[in-house]
């Protein structure tokens, strides 16, 4: 009789919660799902640096994500968008499908272009990002003198640089199985702590320093295309800086998840706004 009665009770709890349920109401309480943030509010007295440590991405990121023309200005009260995790470059690579592009940087050569009304030296350089000086210089020009409309004149193509100015051993690894199911965004470039990293291309420099990829790079080449130098023991330039091609940038180490490990600079190129594979480059330049 006791069994039938424990029976009884249990029948009636089981049921009770079912009928709870059918009526919209839980049988038992949930605990509500966090929904990650996407955007931020800036105060005072923050740097796009540090907002970007504080939520685990990258000054690039936030820059792609806001269209920002002056990285280095923000004002308290602006809101941010905060990029998806899969445009955040890092050492710990992405679980999406990585890109398939194909590119040799640096290795345009010269272009041609015809001279049209109202054109001079300055705007010509500027639509084709490149200085005044080298303009006139591969066209045997005054940079005073005015153009003849029609003339055709020869665009200097843009230098490149191995990004790693010392002995130094790096592979095809690209999209190379890393931990929790990602692969690899980028290309390891090997080399003795202390190895000087140097700009490849001219262009902006910003702290990309955070998460796995410790002390950290970004470069806004004059070439439009970004990059991304990671794991170095220390930067030896100050962030926001206008740089020339060969420009020292840091010092190869092993800062970030790489501590410990072999030294060596993790490299990406973000090329017409997708993270592509280096080694075509790197094959070219630091073979």
């Amino acid at each position: 009789m006791r069994q039938l009665r424990a029976l009884v009770v249990v029948a009636t709890l089981v049921l009770a919660g079912q009928a709870a349920a059918g009526r919209g109401q839980p049988a038992r309480q949930t605990t509500a799902s966090t929904k990650q943030p996407t955007t931020y509010k800036v105060r005072s007295g923050d740097t796009l640096s540090s907002i970007a440590k504080k939520l685990h991405t990258t000054v690039e990121a936030l820059v792609q994500a806001n269209s920002l023309k002056k990285p280095g200005f923000i004002r308290a009260g602006q809101v941010l968008q905060l990029p998806a995790a899969n445009d955040t470059p890092g050492a710990d690579g992405v679980t999406t499908q990585l890109s398939t592009v194909s590119v040799v940087l640096g290795q345009n050569g010269a272009q041609t272009y015809t001279v049209v009304k109202n054109d001079n030296l300055s705007a010509i350089a500027t639509r084709f990002k490149v200085t005044v000086a080298d303009l006139a210089r591969t066209n045997n020009l005054k940079i005073n003198r005015a153009l003849q409309i029609g003339r055709k004149l020869s665009i200097p193509g843009p230098t490149w640089q191995c990004p790693v100015a010392g002995k130094h051993t790096f592979t095809n690894d690209w999209g190379a199985p890393r931990s929790g199911g990602r692969r690899h965004q980028g290309n390891d470039l090997f080399a003795a702590r202390g190895t000087a990293v140097v700009a490849p291309v001219g262009g902006v420099v910003t702290d990309g320093s955070g998460g796995l990829g410790g002390t950290a790079f970004m470069l806004a080449g004059t070439d439009g295309v970004v990059y991304y130098g990671a794991h170095l023991d220390k930067l030896t330039i100050t962030p926001g800086a206008t740089v020339a091609p060969g420009a020292q940038l840091g010092v190869v180490g092993d800062s970030g998840n790489a501590k410990g490990g072999p030294t060596h600079l993790h490299f990406q190129v973000r090329y017409n706004g997708a993270w592509v594979n280096p080694f075509p480059t790197l094959s070219r330049w630091c073979a």
